[in-house]
């Protein structure tokens, strides 16, 4: 289980790594991460600290996009995942449910 209690959100070189140590080929590495996008086991950031995941085949090339677009403007070396938090549990990922979700709390008084 290599993304076992990992951070929510990961690099692409964390989920190559990741990828590298269960023995896949390196030429099979970006095929891999484009599965687990399509089988919604990550999601792309499309924003800063946004993140979308493909449900809709028809959706694919404009996330990819959008994500691609992130990494440019934003000055980052490579793209940002975020494990689809229906996964969470399972695998013990770190992150606060506000990190998760890019919600704010909104601290209610009770009197």
């Amino acid at each position: 289980m290599y993304f076992l209690q990992s951070p929510s959100v990961i690099t692409k070189e964390l989920v190559l790594e990741a990828m590298t140590n269960t023995g896949l080929a390196v030429d099979r590495l970006e095929s891999v991460i484009e599965i687990l996008g399509n089988l919604t086991f990550l999601g792309f950031e499309v924003a800063p600290n946004r993140y979308e995941y493909i449900f809709d085949e028809q959706d694919t090339q404009k996330i990819r996009t959008m994500a691609a677009k992130t990494v440019a403007n934003s000055g980052l070396i490579s793209p940002r995942y975020q494990i689809h938090p229906a996964f969470h549990s399972y695998l013990e990922v770190t992150g606060k449910a506000d990190e998760l979700t890019g919600q704010l709390p909104i601290p209610l008084s009770v009197d």
